[in-house]
């Protein structure tokens, strides 16, 4: 009788090897949902991030366009380099340059011609582009400040004047889905 409780009470070798299996199907499971999640909020997470460098550009144009005291689009990035900016107005009405000229002035100190340019370089055929933010300070001569934003699909001109009105339109691919962007500005000095 004592031999017979003896082997009750314990494991077989197969029974612990079922467990030790069933436990590395399950815990293999986990770790590949785990890990298929955490790619998923990646992708989520660069898709929105994109997204929102894409806004901020938006909002940097549209604040460009309202505050400058003169704008200008022009075809290309020549076309602005041939133009001189006494010749602002006088640029086409639409074109992958903008450039934005504001005149700060304190009360006493003379005051500081800021340039913003943004050119569109495209990319090629079927492929997207990149939009170049530059800052100049032409009175002062401090360094230049560039931004790039690669990524940008336009099929079009990238800005223009549509009745009256400075308008930039572009897309950009995530990986998510197609994002499309639109900014309106109105000068002050329009207004």
């Amino acid at each position: 009788m004592e031999s017979i409780s003896r082997r009750q009470r314990g494991f077989t070798l197969v029974e612990l090897l079922a467990a030790i299996v069933s436990m590395v199907v399950v815990l293999g499971a986990a770790t590949g949902l785990a890990v298929a999640a955490i790619a998923r909020q990646k992708v989520a997470f660069d898709a929105s991030r994109l997204e929102a460098n894409h806004g901020e550009l938006a909002n940097t144009i549209s604040n460009a366009i309202k505050t400058a005291d003169c704008f200008q689009i022009f075809e290309s990035v020549n076309s602005a380099y041939m133009s001189q900016v006494s010749s602002y107005g006088a640029g086409a009405p639409s074109g992958d340059y903008l450039s934005c000229q504001h005149n700060f002035s304190l009360s006493n100190q003379p005051g500081e011609i800021i340039e913003q340019d943004f050119e569109f370089v495209r990319g090629m055929a079927g492929a997207s582009g990149a939009l170049v933010q530059r800052i100049r300070f032409l009175s002062t001569g401090r360094p230049e400040i560039r931004r790039e934003f690669p990524g940008i699909i336009s099929t079009g001109p990238f800005f223009s004047m549509k009745n009256g009105i400075p308008q930039a339109h572009w897309s950009i691919a995530t990986t998510l889905d197609r994002v499309d962007f639109n900014v309106y500005a109105m000068p002050l000095s329009m207004r």
